[in-house]
């Protein structure tokens, strides 16, 4: 008789708080159950990995697990059911490949698998449960975005911390009331600003005054727990604080609150510290062209990284100029990383350049599709519909291939390797399909066109330019700039079916 190292394997996730079958002390039980008569079984070991998700396996008691496979303490994994190991299809069946090179036994109760048996119910079950466990995640994460969706667009607040100046009402987490401690000091910001103070004077007076940032109001008075570099509680006010907080229309009342690429805009949607003239006023006076120099040394923020280390890069001041380096590099006294930098005037030429191309194509592709067109006013909809039918078509070609692939390996045309190799190729492909198609329903999909093309007579880059169309910027060793656009998958597949 074999003696077995067991490792038994018991995960809950937040989201599974609420299911008493699925806590902890719920799989312990179902666990000791089912190997209390089990004589060969010896050493059983728990692992436990209490509020972890299911869909990436970036688990502190997983990646023992896994270490005490590949070091032989383990000879048999159980769980209660495979979603416990995880939830994401691809990632699960590369380690349950791995399980199998180790010679593990694995045992999931509730799916009624026991490798040890190696029968042809356990070989194309494990797959199958697989699949319905990576599809559950992800309708659920379907689910959790279009109720955010919703409450954004009934006007609901739905992030983390209210804004400086704001807190959220205590009968109504998702309704912003104005917060009477740091108001005052909001209305002081866009008053200095009026009064023509640059912004680095209004954070001098500000921090005279010991008026409390954003990052030091969030720390000391509302005890938030939030990540910051920063050792000092008493964080000051500098001018990029101050720069945030005058261009917010969250003041006058305006609530903007992102979805995927999409800006939700509800006016009037809550109290206004600031009245929307001197709003206005402000944007004219600070952030016009006259104040372009400021503008400018600001122009690339959150868009620079460096193409090594995928860091951002930051910016040092030359004559009349400004040079860019890799953060990692600078902040490591050049001993990690290398010294990727760029020309901030090069730079801004070049990426220029780069978005140019791309909308003298885009306005390519859209002629394309009116000349080809029955309606010049509904050529998205003629447009939507020709690769609705033709994502449609592959779907039912995909379809139809995977359904014989069983029929195939019941026939023994198709090994039990071969079988698994080809579910999970096309099951990923009709995957891809299918989001595609969910996508094309959406009647606002092919906008991005047009938003492109709204830059076509610009002569210089701006930062609207680049929030509205760029992802971000990467920078190499060589000086070459690689520019990483909005809708990149779009307009890539909309050039492959027009051109």
């Amino acid at each position: 008789m074999n003696n077995y190292k067991v490792g038994a394997y018991l995960r809950i996730s937040q989201n599974d708080s609420t299911n008493e079958s699925n806590s902890i002390s719920n799989q312990r039980k179902l666990i000791r159950k089912y190997i209390k008569d089990k004589k060969d079984f010896i050493n059983i070991k728990f692992y436990i990995d209490d509020g972890y998700t299911g869909t990436n396996f970036d688990r502190p008691s997983f990646r023992k697990l896994y270490k005490d496979i590949i070091t032989s303490k383990i000879d048999v994994v159980i769980v209660k059911d495979l979603s416990r190991l995880g939830r994401n299809y691809l990632q699960l069946g590369k380690y349950l490949e791995e399980f199998s090179s180790y010679n593990i036994r694995l045992i999931s109760i509730n799916d009624n698998i026991d490798t040890i048996n190696d029968n042809k119910n356990n070989s194309i079950l494990i797959p199958i449960k697989n699949i319905l466990n990576d599809t559950y995640t992800k309708d659920i994460s379907t689910k959790i975005k279009t109720a955010l969706k919703v409450k954004k667009q009934n006007g609901e607040f739905v992030s983390a911390f209210a804004p400086y100046g704001y807190k959220k009402d205590i009968n109504d987490k998702h309704r912003l009331v104005i917060d009477d401690n740091v108001s005052s000091v909001v209305k002081s910001i866009f008053t200095l600003a009026l009064k023509d103070y640059n912004f680095s004077q209004i954070a001098k007076i500000l921090n005279e005054e010991n008026a409390l940032s954003p990052l030091a109001y969030k720390k000391n008075v509302l005890q938030c727990r939030i990540s910051s570099n920063s050792k000092n509680d008493k964080v000051l006010w500098n001018q990029a604080a101050v720069s945030r907080i005058l261009q917010n229309e969250i003041y006058c009342g305006t609530l903007i609150q992102k979805n995927n690429n999409e800006e939700i805009v509800i006016r009037n949607n809550h109290p206004f510290i600031i009245e929307e003239n001197l709003f206005l006023a402000v944007q004219k006076k600070c952030f016009s062209s006259k104040c372009r120099s400021y503008n400018k040394k600001l122009l690339f923020s959150g868009f620079l990284k460096c193409s090594k280390c995928n860091k951002a890069m930051v910016r040092y001041p030359s004559k009349d100029n400004y040079i860019y380096y890799c953060s990692t590099y600078r902040k490591s006294n050049r001993k990690k990383c290398e010294r990727i930098s760029t020309d901030g005037n090069l730079l801004e030429k070049v990426v220029f350049a780069k978005i140019k191309e791309r909308i003298d194509i885009s306005e390519v592709l859209k002629e394309k599709i009116i000349n080809a067109s029955n309606s010049k006013d509904k050529w998205q909809e003629e447009l939507q519909n020709n690769m609705l039918e033709f994502y449609k078509k592959k779907l039912k070609e995909k379809s139809y291939v995977k359904k014989q692939l069983l029929k195939d390996y019941e026939e023994k045309i198709l090994v039990k390797d071969e079988y698994l190799f080809y579910l999970n190729e096309f099951s990923i492909e009709i995957s891809s399909i299918e989001q595609k198609i969910n996508l094309l329903c959406n009647s606002k999909y092919f906008e991005w066109i047009d938003l492109f093309l709204k830059y076509k007579n610009e002569s210089n880059i701006s930062k609207e330019m680049l929030n509205d169309l760029v992802d971000c910027i990467y920078v190499f060793k060589n000086k070459d700039i690689e520019v990483i656009f909005k809708y990149d998958d779009r307009f890539t597949e909309l050039s492959s079916f027009i051109l």
